[in-house]
């Protein structure tokens, strides 16, 4: 089967995925209610408000998985380590700094976030989460500039999350219960906690640094056979660097600090698509990543809404009941040599 074929079909799985997630749900609507709302007829506000709800998930959903999908590829290809993850340069740790230090903060000016809207609660919180991360950011960004070695920049990544771990420690030691709590809720990740207006800056963010990244493809290609055989033919390695730290650096920022540290999918998707398309060449697998993070993202989402859960489940569980099978058996499976 041809690529191109492949990528249509998960684009029809997309549309099909984002379809079940506007139906599934502790709350059952009707296709009219669903009619009355998208054609602007007045309908019953609650299932207004819940059809709007699970639009915006679902839109985060994809935007967000294809998002990670994108940094987890650059980071790997950067690198040269199919381990490399979004987690992997410590900046998702610094958006758990961020977002702890803000709890501790609230609750010991007795201020806690429970005690502001839902709107209100999650902008703070997104806005502390992305605070966090701006040093880590400045930091890799500022090390990628000054050495040629990668091994030191994604070392020193691993130590800002060790330094930020510890942080985030002690941060909770010195927590109110009703802060802590909050706290480990966000860490397990939701696709749900974009307000409505924020999801334009959200979604026209990460559409503007995923579009950027296509302009690395060529120089992404040629550092796949070394950093010596790309500087050859004229490509500035740190420059490109550079520009993967940074891209995937505000894209990992945006969406920790929206949606939680998302686990897996960052780190399987790229595998899973090397693997269907037996490609090495970033032009399609950049094009892939974006599509198929987003199908994964939805499953996901999908699954946390299954009837008979109380609520819905954080994603974390299921990416990682997902994405560690799926990435297990890629690791056991034998390299691709057709790749080209």
């Amino acid at each position: 089967m041809k690529n191109s074929l492949k990528l249509i079909i998960a684009v029809a799985l997309i549309a099909g995925l984002v379809f079940l997630n506007l139906c599934v749900g502790s709350a059952n609507i009707n296709f009219e209610e669903f009619w009355n709302y998208f054609i602007g007829k007045s309908c019953d506000s609650t299932n207004s408000f819940i059809i709007g709800y699970r639009i915006n998930s679902s839109l985060t959903a994809v935007f967000a998985g294809a998002g990670l999908a994108v940094a987890g590829l650059l980071l790997q290809t950067l690198f040269n380590n199919p381990l490399a993850d979004p987690s992997v340069l410590g900046i998702s740790s610094g958006a758990s700094v961020g977002v702890a230090c803000c709890l501790l903060i609230f609750g010991s000016s007795q201020l806690s976030v429970l005690h502001f809207t839902p709107i209100s609660r999650q902008m703070v919180v997104s806005a502390a989460s992305f605070i966090g991360t701006i040093p880590v950011l400045l930091l890799l960004l500022l090390l990628s500039k000054r050495t040629n070695n990668k091994l030191v920049i994604l070392i020193t990544g691993l130590m800002f999350s060790f330094i930020n771990s510890s942080i985030v420690t002690i941060v909770e030691f010195f927590s109110m219960k009703e802060s802590l709590y909050s706290y480990v809720m966000w860490g397990m990740g939701s696709f749900s906690n974009v307000p409505s207006e924020m999801m334009t800056v959200f979604i026209v963010s990460i559409a503007v640094v995923l579009t950027m990244s296509f302009f690395l493809i060529k120089p992404l290609n040629a550092v796949l056979l070394g950093d010596n055989y790309a500087a050859n033919l004229g490509v500035n390695v740190k420059r490109l660097r550079f520009f993967c730290i940074l891209f995937s650096g505000v894209i990992i920022a945006l969406i920790t600090a929206y949606c939680g540290p998302i686990g897996f999918i960052g780190l399987a998707v790229p595998h899973i698509v090397r693997m269907l398309l037996k490609t090495s060449d970033h032009a399609m697998l950049l094009v892939a990543c974006i599509i198929f993070g987003a199908a994964l993202s939805l499953l996901c989402l999908l699954i946390t809404r299954l009837p008979g859960f109380d609520g819905a489940l954080p994603v974390n569980v299921v990416t990682a009941i997902i994405g560690a099978p799926i990435l297990i058996k890629i690791l056991f499976t034998p390299s691709i040599k057709n790749a080209k």
